[in-house]
This record gives structure tokens, C-alpha cells and sequence, in this order.
């Protein structure tokens, strides 16, 4: 149960375990969220031999931020064979790796209707207008505030066993699996395939530990409304849109494309239920909306 797990005394020092207080990046002295622009750019602005272009179309350079980086080094001539000749670039270094290994941590939202809740909670701001609206002034007037608050400040990462019983089953279950059946082609390569089950072996390790978390579950004040896999399984890819190289990357996600994916998710679904009908919660009398009682398998909760 929540109510079990220890609580971490330093989680932005890397010991996310248990239960958690989530840091916000809001600057506390004007209350708007803090973003690269307001503590990168905007000190160094005047300076006299910084000049920033936008408005531009990019089409060679070797160093961009994030999604895009893919995308003009793969237009620079830097990437999967296949993928450049098919999108008419010419290749200058055959990388399959450039747009492989794309993961991201997949989150389904949870929700139960609580009764005989204190008065404000987290869901007054969008239901009570008079509400809102002083909690608006407030924010305008003082920066403070629940319109500071731009999620939930709070969040359990738990461990595989702590998580499930099938705990060993889903152990022993990846060790089994053929990787290849479930990873894009751009694995037939030989050395990303190596690259993938040595990161394999990594999870592996982590899974069977106690020490780190497999799932993360935010947390509101009406308790648990979402669940993440720490550490999926599933690969996607970014590439050249090979009938438009200079739009944006095509991005594939591949999401739950292993099944273990969605069985983590599954389990981590009921463990939040447990969580709803623990007896000293009855007074709120807990009814589940999202993903509802009628989703009890693990098919209702992933596409395989």
C-alpha cells in the first residue's frame, strides 16, 4: 500500500524511492514557472556577440535540441542508410543508431469520484467559478497561490516487488523474450540489437532489486491519479519523412509495443485500486471512472 512506503528524504539527489516530494521549477519570488529562456537567455541577452536567428529553416548543422537533432543530422547525411536514400539525402556516415533507441515513459491517468471532501481540494479550482476567480486574483495580485501549483507535488516510485506479485513472472517472462519480435526492423542491425539487450540486462537488474523504482505514481491530494513506467521496454524511432525530408522528423513511438509494458501498467492499475478500498478511505466513498471497474484484464488495459 501507499501508506506503507517509506518516505524519501532527498528524491532531486537521486534516491526516488517510496514516497516522494516533487520539486517544481516555479521561481518562488514571482510565482511564473522557470523555463530556459528567463535563466539562460534573457541574463545574456545584450551581450555583443550573441545573436539569435529565428524564423529560419536549418538544414546542416551538427548540434540542435532534442527531436530535431535527429532530424538534421539524418538531413546533413548522418544516419540509417535506408532511411537517408529513402528520403533522397546523400550518405555520408551509414549510423543506424542515429533515430534508434527512442523511449519515453508511458503514463495512463486515473480517476475516482470522492465525497464528503474538505473544502477547497484539488478539484474546487475548475468547479467552484467564485473560487477560481479569487484564486486567480490571488495569483495575479501576490503570485501565490493554488494557480502556482502546475502539478502534483507529490509521487510513490515504487519497486517491482513492491509493486506486484507477479514481480517474478515478469522477470522471468523478459528474460525469455526474443527482443527482436517485439523492436522496430531498424534492429535487424547487429550492434543495435546488442546495445538493446545490454540495456535489457540493466532493467533486468533493476527489476529485481529493491532498491529501484519500476513505476512512478503521481499523487494529488485526493490521492494516487496516474501511473509511468520508469524504465519501458518498448522502442520507437525518428526519421526522415521520406516524401517531405525538410518537415519535421516522423516520429514513432512504438508505445507498449512490448507486451510487458502494458502488463506493468496493468499491475501498476490494480495496486492503485488496492490503495481506493482500503478501509480508511470509506468515508470518501471511492467510486472508479477511469479506466472503470469493467477493465479487469490485462487486454482491456493494453493493445496486446
Amino acid at each position: 500500500m501507499l501508506l506503507e512506503s517509506k518516505t524519501s528524504d532527498g528524491p532531486e539527489s537521486g534516491d526516488a524511492l517510496g514516497f516522494c516530494w516533487v520539486p517544481q521549477t516555479l521561481d518562488p519570488a514571482t510565482g511564473f514557472r522557470s523555463h530556459s529562456r528567463i535563466a539562460y537567455y534573457d541574463p545574456v541577452a545584450s551581450r555583443p556577440n550573441l545573436q539569435l536567428v529565428t524564423g529560419h529553416l536549418v538544414e546542416k548543422i551538427l548540434f540542435d535540441n532534442d527531436l530535431t537533432a535527429i532530424g538534421l543530422l539524418q538531413l546533413s547525411g548522418i544516419g540509417p542508410k535506408k532511411v537517408l536514400k529513402a528520403a533522397g539525402v546523400e550518405v555520408l556516415l551509414d549510423k543506424p543508431a542515429v533515430g534508434a533507441n527512442f523511449q519515453d515513459h508511458p503514463v495512463t491517468y486515473l480517476s475516482w469520484n470522492l465525497t464528503n471532501l474538505a473544502f477547497p481540494n484539488d478539484g474546487t479550482i475548475s468547479t467552484n467559478a467564485s473560487y477560481n476567480s479569487s484564486a486567480w486574483q490571488e495569483y495575479v495580485t501576490n503570485h501565490t497561490g493554488p494557480y502556482t501549483q502546475a502539478a502534483s507535488q507529490d509521487a510513490a516510485f515504487l519497486s517491482l516487488s513492491q509493486l506486484s506479485s507477479k514481480s517474478k513472472e515478469i522477470i522471468d517472462r523478459l528474460r525469455a523474450q526474443n527482443a527482436s519480435d517485439f523492436l522496430p526492423s531498424i534492429y535487424e542491425d547487429k550492434t543495435l540489437l546488442k546495445g538493446y539487450l545490454l540495456q535489457r540486462d540493466i532493467i533486468l537488474d533493476h527489476f529485481g532489486r529493491t532498491d529501484a523504482a519500476a513505476i512512478e505514481i503521481p499523487i494529488t491530494a485526493t490521492g494516487p491519479g496516474a501511473c509511468a513506467i520508469e524504465k519501458p521496454l518498448s522502442r520507437g524511432t525518428i526519421e526522415l519523412n521520406p516524401l517531405s525530408p525538410l518537415s519535421q522528423p516522423t516520429i514513432t513511438y512504438n508505445t507498449l509495443s512490448n507486451p510487458l509494458d502494458g502488463l506493468l501498467l496493468s499491475e501498476c492499475i490494480r495496486y492503485v485500486r488496492s490503495y481506493y478500498i482500503s478501509p480508511l478511505l470509506t468515508n470518501y466513498h471511492p467510486i472508479e471512472l477511469s479506466p472503470g471497474p469493467q477493465a479487469q484484464s490485462t487486454r482491456r488495459f493494453s493493445p496486446r
